[in-house]
């Protein structure tokens, strides 16, 4: 049987921060929460922690500038072309290589990373609100326990428009 989980509609950001506070001040820490646009506030009550796409980016960049540099002092190495008495492995030349491929894996591992963790393409939940994407807000609570009507009142009692079952 899947986990109950109630789902509160605000009509303000205040009002769903309110709830975030006051259920997170209870215990419990397994919350969602679905809005219009991104709320800062809203982020730091539930505790969000900054999204970990750009250690993709340090791979990707690092990966890149090895290979890119790997990939030209391979080549003049297998295929030496002795010019004026200059060097076979002339990093001057290949720092642009590195760079240019730093930028391009840096920028497809930012993009893997994003449709990973973004967890993208997806549905939305069958209890998803039009609402959310136009005016209101929502809080999802987990709560483990058969302890809903006292949630739902703690959710009504900040300012929740609805409470229903999801």
């Amino acid at each position: 049987m899947p986990e109950q989980r109630l789902l509160g509609v605000y009509a303000d950001s205040h009002a769903a921060v309110q709830a975030v506070e006051r259920l997170r001040g209870r215990g419990l820490v397994r919350l969602e929460s679905f809005s219009p646009l991104p709320d800062a506030v809203l982020e730091s009550a539930l505790g969000s922690r900054p999204s970990s796409v750009r250690a993709f980016t340090l791979a990707g960049g690092l990966l890149g500038c090895v290979s890119g540099l790997g990939l030209a002092i391979r080549t003049s190495l297998e295929w030496p072309l002795m010019t004026g008495g200059k060097p076979i492995v002339s990093m001057p030349a290949f720092l642009l290589i590195g760079y240019e491929t730093t930028i391009l894996f840096g920028a497809l591992a930012t993009l893997l990373g994003f449709l990973l963790l973004a967890r993208l393409p997806r549905r939305p939940p069958p209890f998803y609100d039009p609402r959310f994407s136009a005016d209101h807000f929502g809080v999802l609570v987990s709560p483990g326990s058969p302890e809903e009507a006292q949630l739902a009142r703690e959710l009504l009692s900040a300012g929740a428009v609805e409470v229903r079952l999801a």
